[in-house]
């Protein structure tokens, strides 16, 4: 590591960037941060101050490793720390002659809680540069009335960011908001993007009312159906907009593009969509979703192959992991036995594709010896954690202590991890979580956000219709 954070100090940008990525790929693993982080933020930083060239980089990637729009994991809290210990030098930066360098400074003060209150005013009446400018205002230290000032910048970055900016802050949006800061061109620097498209977090935070007008005035598809993908409410709130544009030749496949990806929703349009679909796929597919959503494909059928055959594969190191879980896993279910199907499964327990297969093998084979490593998979937001949990359910772990785990699986954004949580739940049959099954199901932001575009808004609903089962399965059982 030593000598990759020597080559920082490189004259040449080539060298620092193949040392900064191969730094980068040491100490995290998209987005999660490793230990190692930890103790290299000192030598980051001391790196970046001395640093030649890519300086304003330099100083981004590191506030990034603290920021937690981008980075996430147990180490997180250790890295702000070290980094508010550290910050000094590159804070300083802020009266570096390089306006870039300045606005990279200014986004690692607000990662190290070391923004220099004082004189951001005297810097935004100073600054040219439009990342400078952006940065300066995405500090949330300036005074309100400079950023409201702002909304009418020439520039439309400059306005964006100023109207995020508010909304960071918890103040109020103007309800005069210019609708063409709903532009698809308008481009934010990457670190002080949050979860969603800079547009789209404007507008899912926004009132309905100015939410509505926006789009109404700006009406852009890529935006809405961004919505629509994040939040369940603004399906139903929104679709409506969708009707003059499926009336006009012009706009209407591109609005039944978006119809397609709004769930139920799009069921106010269903007399159209029915005229639509002897012409257009999209409109079809639309009206046969909401007449019963397709099902979700055959389960795998594992090969018979003799047990001796099975053997030979779940043990042959030479065959592809998955390939010998299957063969474990087919050798369990024809004998019975667990030495090898036990044994397989321990091998591929810390590999996070792998690891769902091989905790619901060890669960099948009742390996209670494999617990500790299984348990280190309790709580993770996606398959791996609900395997877990189910695993640990079969080896007598009370429910109390996997039901927090699963509903952050049921709130992680992906489809199946959350339908299969909430089966799991369902079985669990603990009165306590059925009122937080229902809490759920009524959200207004979406709770499946991740998948095939189309498929998205449906899986939300269907999941809502699961938690609310899931919530009367468990009052039933419990006679309530």
């Amino acid at each position: 590591m030593n000598d990759l954070i020597h080559e920082l100090s490189s004259d040449d940008p080539e060298r620092v960037e193949v040392a900064s990525r191969a730094l980068d790929e040491s100490m995290q693993h998209q987005g999660r941060l490793l230990p190692q982080a930890v103790d290299a933020v000192p030598l980051l930083v001391g790196a970046a101050a001395r640093a030649r060239c890519e300086r304003a980089f330099l100083v981004t990637w590191i506030g990034m490793l603290a920021d937690p729009q981008h980075s996430y994991g147990d180490d997180l809290p250790a890295v702000q720390a070290a980094l508010r210990s550290h910050a000094a030098p590159l804070v300083a930066l802020v009266d570096d002659g390089d306006e870039q360098v300045r606005a990279a400074a200014l986004y690692l003060a607000v990662q190290a809680d070391a923004v220099p209150v004082a004189r951001l005013a005297a810097m935004w009446a100073d600054a040219r540069d439009p990342e400078l400018r952006v940065a300066l205002l995405f500090t949330l230290a300036l005074a309100p009335e400079i950023v409201r000032g702002a909304l009418g910048d020439e520039r439309g970055d400059v306005r964006l960011a100023a109207a995020l900016a508010l909304q960071r802050a918890g103040l109020a949006l103007p309800d005069d908001l210019g609708a063409d800061i709903v532009d698809e061109d308008i481009a934010l620097p990457y670190q002080w993007r949050a979860q969603a498209e800079p547009v789209v977090e404007l507008l899912l935070n926004a009132p309905p009312a100015l939410q509505e007008r926006l789009l109404r005035e700006s009406p852009e598809l890529w935006a809405m159906e961004e919505l629509f993908r994040r939040d369940r409410g603004a399906r139903f709130r929104l679709v409506p907009l969708l009707g003059p544009l499926l009336a006009d030749p012009k706009t209407r496949e591109d609005a039944l593009e978006v119809l397609r990806t709004s769930g139920q929703a799009a069921g106010r349009y269903r007399a159209e969509l029915a005229d639509l679909a002897p012409d257009h796929p999209a409109a079809a597919e639309t009206l046969a979703r909401l007449d019963g959503r397709p099902g979700n494909g055959a389960p795998a059928v594992v090969p018979q192959e003799p047990v001796g055959e099975l053997r030979a594969i779940a043990t042959d190191p030479r065959r592809h992991p998955r390939e010998r879980l299957d063969a474990a896993r087919a050798l369990w279910s024809a004998t019975g036995e667990t030495e090898i199907p036990v044994a397989v499964a321990g091998e591929w327990l810390e590999n996070r594709a792998l690891a769902p297969d091989a905790m619901d093998l060890a669960r099948l084979a009742d390996a209670r010896q494999l617990t500790g490593a299984i348990e280190g998979w309790l709580g993770f937001d996606g398959l791996p954690g609900v395997a877990a949990a189910r695993a640990l359910a079969a080896f007598g772990t009370p429910a109390e202590r996997l039901l927090p785990g699963l509903l952050r699986c049921v709130a992680g954004g992906s489809d199946r991890p959350a339908f299969e949580a909430v089966e799991l739940i369902a079985e669990l049959d603990d009165a306590s979580v059925a009122p937080v099954l229902l809490e759920l199901a009524g959200r207004e932001r979406a709770l499946v956000t991740a998948g095939r575009d189309g498929d998205i808004a449906w899986h939300d609903d269907e999941l809502r219709e699961r938690l609310r089962a899931a919530a009367a399965h468990i009052d039933r059982r419990r006679g309530v």
